[in-house]
């Protein structure tokens, strides 16, 4: 509570922290902010104006600059900052993007432990029934038939919902 202690008595340092929040999840997912203007990689610190259209900083209290007071602007917390944290356009558009790197390095790390597992099991080859294919392809895997699959995995699919409908794509890995 400290810092927005510090916050609420600084109003630059409230713009400053807010900037470096942004920049804080940009470096997190891996995907820069677009800013009108400045040059593509442009940091939110690196912002050679105040006046930059970003519904993120607004939120978080960046003044519209229509008069030169002080209350303009806003340092106090309120839910439209803690909504925008949780789900907002901001980080969710981030987090879902395809150059966000997290949630590869994470999936990544878990194919390898499990085909580790699979490997001093002695097991032949690992198996999978995948909607996103190509992570699985980036592993080494290669696109197999379905009738290639035990019959344990049969027997899954046989209660799924989408058995009639099915989207998703064999592939394989030999171990």
């Amino acid at each position: 509570m400290a810092i927005l202690q510090r916050i609420d008595t600084a109003p630059d340092l409230a713009d400053r922290v807010y900037r470096q929040l942004l920049d804080a999840i940009c470096q997190v997912t891996s995907v820069s902010e677009k800013f009108a203007g400045p040059p593509v990689a442009t940091r939110a610190t690196q912002l050679p104006s105040p006046d930059v259209d970003s519904d993120f900083l607004k939120v978080f209290g960046q003044p519209a600059r229509e008069t030169a007071c002080a209350c303009e602007r806003s340092t106090d917390s309120n839910l439209s900052q803690a909504l925008q944290m949780i789900n907002g356009p901001l980080v969710h558009a981030k987090v879902r993007d395809e150059k966000n790197r997290r949630p590869l390095a994470v999936g990544r790390a878990i194919m390898e432990a499990l085909v580790a597992e699979a490997r001093a099991s002695g097991l032949s080859e690992a198996l999978a029934l995948t909607r996103k294919p190509a992570f699985f392809l980036k592993l080494g895997f290669v696109p197999s038939e379905k009738e290639h699959f035990p019959l344990k995995v049969w027997a899954d699919c046989a209660r799924c919902p989408r058995q009639n409908c099915c989207d998703e794509v064999a592939v394989v890995l030999k171990l």
